[in-house]
């Protein structure tokens, strides 16, 4: 998996039609599914699923998986570990981009309720070179 590094978010290389699964429990928190397959709009992140999660340390933090073409779930669903919530896709601003990918925001919230930009991987056990190549797999014996 090859994956690479935009300011505050992540992109992670996907086929369009690969599923995208959660890596954590948590709950539904905001959704848009209006785009149509491939439809282009400036600026946008087209499709989205954002899931609300709790660290080991029980801080929350969001996670929203972006460029869907199909979104899985509906708003205020709890979600399981492991669980589709979409299918990868070419929606928003990333129709014309030549690399196919799934982008991921991570946020928090400060103690005003305003969103924080905070590094994705921060909540991965995998973990990425400066090439965007995996360094640490958990999964891997």
């Amino acid at each position: 998996m090859n994956v690479s590094q935009f300011h505050d978010s992540l992109n992670i290389a996907s086929d369009i039609g690969t599923f995208v699964y959660s890596p954590f429990s948590g709950k539904v928190t905001d959704i848009r599914s209006s785009f149509s397959p491939g439809q282009y709009k400036e600026k946008s992140y087209g499709n989205f699923v954002s899931v609300e999660s709790t660290d080991q340390n029980g801080n929350k933090f969001y996670l929203r998986y972006t460029h869907l073409n199909y979104t899985l779930v509906e708003l205020g669903d709890e979600i399981r570990i492991g669980q589709a919530i979409g299918i990868a896709g070419n929606t928003g601003n990333a129709t014309n981009v030549p690399n196919k990918h799934v982008h991921i925001l991570a946020r928090m919230k400060d103690s005003n309720g305003q969103d924080v930009p905070t590094n994705p991987e921060d909540y991965f056990k995998t973990l990425w070179d400066s090439s965007g190549n995996v360094s640490s797999d958990p999964c891997q014996n």
